[in-house]
């Protein structure tokens, strides 16, 4: 498996989880905005998770 470089990259060491998701909604924004929107939430939940 190829390792390809892309912007949240620097959230990998945290949650790679977390890396996927932000860089699915980084292509999805333009393309599907209802799909951005249900991906955004899960997103937003995995981060405060910890926090809480």
């Amino acid at each position: 498996m190829s390792q390809y470089s892309y912007f949240y990259q620097f959230l990998a060491p945290v949650s790679k989880e977390l890396a996927s998701l932000a860089n699915e909604l980084e292509k999805t924004v333009f393309t599907s905005p209802r799909m951005m929107l249900t991906h955004s939430r899960v997103y937003v939940e995995n981060i405060l998770k910890p926090a809480m």
